[in-house]
């Protein structure tokens, strides 16, 4: 008469909760990576949005802005030009890396 097992012994539960185990240390740090380039991909959007709206006030006449000015995590540089201002924001990103966005805006 033959014995037919039947279930998973203790060691292939052991071996398959160890390869689980193995897999979730590798992609949780990966996984706060892309959180962190979500969030820096959202500061660019809104460093965008920023710009746009400065640009539209400073060809209106009605900017505020000067060089060294913060605002929220960005910094305003702007310099004149004989063609037009040049408008940057910089910042640190949440993933620790410095960023900048320009604009550069024609007179009306």
């Amino acid at each position: 008469m033959k014995n037919f097992e039947k279930g998973t012994t203790l060691i292939e539960a052991v071996v398959a909760l160890s390869l689980l185990s193995l897999l979730c240390v590798l992609f949780i740090p990966m996984y706060s990576v892309v959180i962190d380039e979500k969030k820096t991909i959202f500061q660019e959007r809104r460093a965008m949005y920023l710009l746009e709206k400065e640009a539209l006030l400073l060809q209106q006449h009605v900017s505020s802005i000067e060089t060294g000015q913060t605002q929220e995590k960005y910094t305003w540089t702007v310099s004149n030009n004989k063609n037009g201002v040049d408008l940057c924001l910089n910042w640190k990103g949440d993933n620790n890396r410095p960023y900048e966005k320009c604009l550069f805006v024609l007179p009306k």
